[in-house]
């Protein structure tokens, strides 16, 4: 049997595998520690120990630096790391150092298909409809984009700035005396539709394909305003060709990254609209969307997502074939609040985060948040959510950069096809706004230091 460890790994946890041991790997005094109990006997968990004060969902090459990491895997005997963020040069070279097994897409294909104008130019290769997109290697290059509203981009990951939505000529001049500007990037015409995302589980030969979701944005004028999370979508809502369009696209694109070997996990991004379907970019690695895929199954065809994950990367090949978005009505949302996190630390009275709402499966019912228990079958209840964050107790707020997510087994925004943007709904605003209020309580104040 193989032996994993993951670090907060909900995926892992999620699994209840026959087929792996799990470790979770846990900061001290963290409040998730008595929710993975519950996981025995396919998951245990173990602190680990930093002489910093880090967030275990963050980083993983920080927690590889930073902790005793090292030593609690060999002292477990486990050697194979599971990877819930994207890999780096640095990990790669510690588990080659201490002959680790990395349970992740590889890491050239992780470079590659991260790097917007690589997989542009994947994209011209299969013929895979995108955008019309221009590679800008220098300001001269900027006389290409005619037409308007544009979305500009810098190509890799953790850039200066974020995408940037240009109006027209004047936002394009603004853009161009920003200092941070550096060449390539890369500019699309901007296509209004359905902001989907799709996740597409790879082997050698077989393919798994998630149910569709959108990706949800406050509610403001600005199509990159807040991000706030993302809500599955029942295939109901979908005209039938629609659906044929989008079977076809994300068929047509599982294909052609099987032809570059890839396995693993591609978490896509679409626009869906009255024309067509287009690819937009790739995240090659777990997301806040494999979370939900391990929880709720039925959004894969059933299947047990982390074992085929693993397997699609231990052994090459699934042991399912389903190239088809499934015909799921599930509409629940994922909602992170690290939108909050700025607002906070504007309050320079705000010294820590105390202690954060009990991980676990929770009600939401009369505008009351209930804790229903430790059990999965608690999310099945009408207005069920899960709630989950690594915070330590007592962290600083300083160091805080993920305060916690949400997973409701219920729809927190309305979709407008006609705007093709998301609102929060009557529930969604009352159900925020109390998750708000009792994160908020747990802020700790100079004064009450």
């Amino acid at each position: 049997m193989l032996k994993i460890a993951s670090v907060d790994g909900l995926e892992c946890l999620f699994a209840r595998s026959k087929n792996f041991k799990h470790l979770c790997l846990i900061p001290r005094n963290a409040q998730s520690e008595s929710f993975i109990e519950d996981f025995k006997p396919y998951s245990s968990s173990k602190n680990l120990h930093s002489k910093k004060n880090i967030e275990f969902l963050v980083n993983d090459e920080l927690i590889v630096r930073q902790t005793n990491l090292t030593e609690t895997l060999k002292t477990e005997g486990i050697n194979m790391f599971f990877l819930a963020h994207r890999s780096s040069q640095y990990i790669e070279n510690w588990a080659k150092k201490n002959k680790i097994t990395l349970i992740r897409t590889e890491w050239k294909l992780q470079k590659n298909f991260e790097d917007k104008i690589f997989f542009q130019k994947f994209l011209d290769k299969y013929s895979i409809p995108s955008p019309t997109t221009y590679i800008l290697n220098s300001k001269k290059d900027f006389s290409k984009v005619k037409n308007f509203p544009a979305v500009i981009q810098f190509p890799y990951v953790n850039p200066p700035l974020p995408a940037t939505f240009l109006r027209g000529v004047s936002d394009l001049k603004e853009f161009l005396n920003r200092k941070e500007i550096k060449f390539p990037l890369i500019c699309r015409e901007y296509v209004n539709g359905k902001p989907l995302g799709v996740s597409i589980l790879l082997g050698e030969k077989k393919m798994v394909f998630s149910s569709l979701r959108l990706q949800c944005f406050a509610d403001k004028k600005d199509p990159f305003s807040e991000f706030l999370g993302i809500q599955w979508v029942s295939y109901k809502r979908f005209k039938k060709t629609e659906m044929e369009n989008l079977n076809r696209v994300v068929l047509a694109l599982a294909k052609a990254l099987q032809k570059e070997k890839f396995t693993g996990v591609a978490n896509v991004d679409l626009i869906s609209n009255d024309n067509g379907v287009y690819v937009l970019e790739c995240n090659p690695r777990m997301s806040s969307a494999t979370p939900c895929l391990a929880l709720e199954r039925q959004l894969v065809h059933g299947i047990n997502f982390t074992e085929e994950f693993v397997n699609s990367l231990t052994k090459g090949e699934l042991n399912f074939d389903y190239p088809k978005i499934p015909e799921t009505t599930f509409e629940g949302t994922l909602i992170e609040f690290d939108f909050l996190i700025d607002e906070i630390k504007r309050d320079s009275n705000i010294k820590m985060i105390s202690c954060l709402p009990k991980p676990g499966f929770w009600q939401f019912e009369a505008n009351r948040l209930t804790y229903s228990g430790k059990k999965e079958k608690y999310f099945k209840n009408k207005s069920g959510f899960f709630f989950y964050s690594s915070l330590p107790k007592n962290f600083p707020i300083d160091d805080t950069k993920h305060l916690g997510l949400a997973f409701t087994n219920f729809p927190l925004f309305d979709f407008d096809s006609h705007k093709n943007t998301c609102k929060e709904s009557t529930k969604g605003r009352r159900f925020i706004k109390s998750i708000i209020e009792r994160l908020r309580a747990c802020l700790v104040y100079v004064e009450h230091l």
